[in-house]
């Protein structure tokens, strides 16, 4: 049973780096863009990355329960926790870093689901809020990605390791 546990936190922590890694992988190509030209391309990501990104939750509990499921004195314990960290702490750039500039983004932006509003808090910013420069929202965007896709790839990696 624990190895089954272990399979699927390590896989589930693979589906979670893959969204994250390629938001890493477009940076250099982003960065070419001008404002009109980004702001365009910010709104394809938001069905399916937020439709993977509930991912995230299941995955960082499943990866503590495999490091619970663990002998504490191992290094697979060791590898397990970390993982565990570091998942945390990819979720918790999502909301403290990323979330607050995809709202921005999506802020008075037709076709945004009920959802998908209630979600992102668009409703909640509302019209008339002021505007953020578009540099600003984009570095912070791309860097929170960056520093996720880094935490994702060492959970991953962590969880491997540990199965071997």
């Amino acid at each position: 049973m624990n190895t089954f546990v272990h399979v699927v936190a390590t896989l589930l922590a693979a589906v979670v780096m893959i969204p994250a890694a390629a938001h890493a992988l477009e940076v250099p190509g982003k960065r070419r863009l001008d404002e009109s030209g980004y702001r365009l391309v910010q709104t394809i990501y938001y069905p399916g990355f937020t439709a993977v990104g509930v991912l995230e939750v299941p995955a960082t509990v499943a990866v503590v329960v495999s490091a619970a499921l663990t002998y504490p004195g191992s290094g697979d314990f060791a590898m397990r926790l970390a993982a565990s960290v570091a998942l945390i702490g990819l979720v918790a750039t999502y909301w403290l870093v990323v979330h607050p500039v995809n709202r921005e983004w999506l802020r008075d932006k037709p076709g945004v689901s009920t959802w998908g509003a209630r979600f992102f808090g668009v409703a909640a910013s509302g019209a008339g809020a002021p505007v953020v420069d578009w540099t600003a929202l984009r570095r912070r965007w791309e860097t929170g990605h960056l520093a996720r896709a880094a935490l994702a790839v060492a959970a991953l990696t962590l969880q491997v390791i540990a199965l071997a």
